[in-house]
């Protein structure tokens, strides 16, 4: 059972309007939004899971809200491993999107390239989480956002989805910077 036009339309939306609320108020809303996220990782995890393991449709659609309960729990209640990990897992993605991933062979150099990545930017997240969690919700969402472009196949003429999510992610990092500098000069 394959994932139908119109899920893959939902959950790319979905992504998208999430990852721009990421990238502009992520730090202000950011246990609130990462359970989202959680909830829609978690739920199209249970879905694709679902889907594989059987055709009920009864025992895909609660596999996919098992999913997306616990991982709502997750990434909100454990919210510095759960962004960590969502950052870490956007940046591999982002990183194996580029550098051509895609074969069916699981031991590729971009898979094992994405990997270190996923790694690398989840450790730098963990251990950095309090300084930096503005930019790092304007990071994710940027990269939510250009991931979701190019999941859903839109092309913005000759602007690639990679290009959007850069757009996006600098907007984001500027009403970040914006509103440190504001409080800053509040006191």
């Amino acid at each position: 059972m394959a994932l139908e036009p119109l899920s893959v339309g939902v959950i790319g939306a979905l992504l998208i309007v999430v990852g721009l609320i990421l990238a502009f108020f992520g730090g202000t809303l950011v246990r609130t939004l990462m359970g989202i996220v959680g909830a829609l990782i978690g739920g199209s995890l249970g879905y694709v899971g679902g889907t594989l393991l059987s055709t009920n449709l009864l025992l895909v659609i609660g596999l996919a809200v098992i999913g997306a309960v616990l991982g709502a729990l997750f990434f909100s209640f454990i919210l510095r491993l759960g962004v960590s990990l969502a950052v870490g897992l956007l940046a591999g993605a982002a990183v194996w999107t580029v550098i051509g991933g895609g074969s069916t062979d699981p031991v590729t150099s971009a898979n094992l390239i994405a990997i270190v990545v996923v790694v690398l930017a989840f450790v730098l997240a963990y251990v950095l989480f309090k300084r930096l969690l503005g930019l790092f919700t304007a990071l994710a969402g940027g990269l939510l956002v250009g991931l979701s472009i190019d999941y859903l196949g839109i092309r913005f003429g000759s602007l690639e989805p990679t290009i959007a999510g850069a757009i996006g992610l600098v907007i984001g990092v500027i009403v970040v910077i914006a509103g440190a500098v504001r409080q800053w000069r509040k006191g």
